[in-house]
């Protein structure tokens, strides 16, 4: 991949700007023809620092320590992946880890969903039956829940 078209036109596009070392810097991965990449991102001006060819802690934590005034990076959000943990512990010793809000709420989701499963196996046929969009019912925001589904996930 590193030798592809397609990876020379991306690499080409991140090095041809310089960017400032951010406050708030973002690391991700890209599934892209059968290969990852590992995406960095100062999150608070929404911009591509970089793009790697794979997701290694060696190469990440040779691009994070390669960053010039390296210690202005403040939080670092990411998945729970824990060489990019490591990479970031490594070379940015100064820097909070936070994780990404997709993982978070992909976490909650799939707690929620054993829960609720759970508590479906528990109850009669007819029972679920009456439950049959607690889901959907669930997956709502607060304030788009009527008045008859608070009252079926109070019963």
């Amino acid at each position: 991949m590193p030798g592809s078209a397609t990876w020379r036109s991306l690499r080409g596009t991140a090095s041809a700007h310089r960017f400032e070392t951010p406050r708030y810097l973002g690391i991700d991965e890209l599934y892209l023809n059968r290969r990852y990449l590992c995406i960095l991102t100062n999150l608070e001006e929404r911009t591509l620092l970089d793009l790697l060819p794979g997701r290694q802690q060696e190469a990440v934590t040779k691009r994070l320590m390669s960053m010039t005034e390296r210690d202005k990076i403040e939080i670092v959000s990411m998945d729970m992946w824990k060489p990019y943990r490591r990479a970031v512990q490594a070379a940015l010793p100064q820097a909070r880890i936070v994780v990404d809000k997709f993982h978070v709420v992909r976490m909650a989701n799939e707690a929620l969903e054993k829960v609720r499963k759970g508590l479906r196996k528990e109850l009669k046929a007819n029972q679920r039956r009456t439950l049959k969009g607690d889901r959907k019912i669930l997956l709502k925001r607060a304030h788009d829940v009527s008045d008859r589904e608070r009252l079926i996930m109070e019963t």
